[in-house]
């Protein structure tokens, strides 16, 4: 009987052992970065709140005080500047974010770099700009003759950033296999449907049985559109002690103003495999980790969805590479709890045996 025990413990030891080293392998692979994605466009929404903004003579203009969210395009469509006591909507495509500045940590309290916005007018520029009454005033933003006022307004701006953006769209687009360069839908012309990107942030995560799965601490976005890239999530611990980060794809990602939630097909052990050390979000700028991350979810990567980069021929390999572990490991898992209940009731048995 002692001869059996110590085969069983040594059987379920070694398998440990093997799922340990496996797990290791991919997230140390995960965690390096071969091919590496642009270093200074992803930016935490936490940071751009808040964050200065000068302007083409390098004068203070004015600070950032909300980022207002268009849940149809999944981007940042303005951006709050207080001025003087005063609210402009600035459509977040008039700006531009200084090279070199890549967030490294989620927390805008964190770290010593400090995030600025340029703008190419001056103050009394913007003075004469359409402003708004209450940062809350998400119907008048909403109306199309708001938009037209504002994107009139800001037109030479908005032009210098399209320039650049269609250009390199257009290289990216030469890169494309021939099947995948249909033009995509451009939106619809009417109403907005627009969010304050500080009350996204805050907003509790359901799983898709309604159980509470975590809460979004902050969005990453990538600042060469204004798209948002990533929801960073919170779960786990205690009044925030002990708590972990995991960035998803904002498309997997559902959210409902009306209910002050969010919507998620996934589970912790999931948000574990999408982790980020403590909250740091410059490992998204790290490519092969951020294409895990796409795959954990089962969605495409944002900078194919959005036409930043060229889909790779190997993405698709790797996909089915990523199912095909993932499919391995959870038959590891399955085995092993297994054995592990076979081996509790042959134990139990062995002890009625000596009673």
């Amino acid at each position: 009987m002692c001869k059996l025990k110590i085969t069983l413990l040594i059987v379920i030891f070694a398998l440990g052992t093997v799922m340990a080293a496996t797990d290791t392998g991919q997230s140390m692979t995960s965690g390096t970065s071969g091919m590496t994605a642009k270093t200074d466009v992803l930016k935490s929404a936490n940071k751009i709140m808040g964050a200065d903004v000068k302007g083409s003579g390098g004068e203070e203009i004015g600070t950032v005080k909300e980022l207002i969210v268009d849940q149809g395009q999944d981007n940042v469509q303005y951006v709050i500047l207080s001025v003087d006591d005063m609210l402009h909507p600035v459509p977040f495509t008039a700006f531009k974010c200084p090279a070199g500045e890549a967030d490294t940590h989620a927390d805008a309290n964190v770290g010593t770099e400090r995030t600025h916005l340029m703008l190419n007018m001056t103050k009394d520029q913007v003075h004469s700009a359409p402003s708004i009454e209450s940062i809350d005033d998400t119907t008048n933003l909403s109306s199309p003759t708001m938009k037209q006022k504002i994107d009139s307004f800001y037109s030479k701006q908005m032009k210098e950033s399209e320039g650049a953006w269609n250009k390199m769209k257009s290289e990216v687009k030469e890169r494309m296999p021939s099947s995948l360069k249909g033009e995509s839908a451009t939106q619809a012309e009417g109403q907005l449907k627009l969010i304050k990107g500080s009350d996204i942030i805050g907003m509790d995560v359901k799983g898709l049985n309604d159980e509470d799965l975590a809460e979004i601490k902050d969005l990453v976005i990538d600042t060469r559109k204004g798209n948002i890239a990533y929801g960073l999530l919170g779960y786990g611990g205690v009044l925030g002690v002990k708590e972990r980060q995991s960035a998803v794809p904002w498309s997997a990602i559902s959210i409902q103003p009306d209910n002050k939630v969010a919507k998620l097909d996934a589970t912790t052990e999931k948000l574990d495999r999408a982790a980020l050390t403590e909250g740091r979000i410059s490992q998204l700028n790290q490519r092969q980790f951020a294409q895990r991350i796409h795959e954990v979810f089962g969605v495409e990567p944002y900078w194919q969805v959005y036409g930043f980069e060229a889909p790779s021929e190997e993405s698709g390999t790797m996909q089915r590479d990523t199912q095909q572990r993932d499919y391995q490991r959870d038959i590891q898992q399955d085995t092993q709890k297994q054995i592990e209940r076979d081996a509790e009731k042959r134990m139990e048995k062995g002890t009625e045996g000596y009673n």
